[in-house]
Parts: C-alpha cells; structure tokens; sequence
C-alpha cells in the first residue's frame, strides 16, 4: 500500500491518477483498522481463555439448530 501512482498531468488521466491513490490509501487505511481490530479481538480471547483455565469452571454451548455443542 505504500506504492502510489504517480500523476504526470492534470487532463483525465491525471484525474484517474488522484482518484486511483485516494482509493489505495482508503484500502491501507482500512487494513490498518482491520488489523487493529483483530488484535484487539486476540487480546480479548487470550484474557477469556486465562480467566476460564483459572477458574476450574467449564463452559458449553448448544447450537439447537445445527445440533453442534461446544465445551
């Protein structure tokens, strides 16, 4: 993402050019929320998964439709 286009005129073409890197920047912005998130989203299950394995409790799940459990 770090790559951009690189705009040699201000006719169409460099228009496409603008439009092309706002578009590769607004990807990279995204990424970077995205990969934000899923740390986020480790660090959550990481405390979860310490906080059951100290508790010496049990959890389960039941899916009704699929008919599936979870322990």
């Amino acid at each position: 993402f770090g790559r951009r286009a690189r705009k040699t005129s201000d006719d169409e073409i460099g228009e496409l050019v603008d439009a092309f890197n706002a578009m590769v920047g607004e990807i990279a912005r995204r990424a970077q929320t995205q990969d934000e998130a899923f740390a986020l989203l480790r660090a959550s299950e990481d405390r979860y998964q310490l906080a059951v394995r100290g508790s010496s409790a049990g959890l389960w799940d039941w899916d009704m439709r699929s008919g599936t459990m979870f322990y």
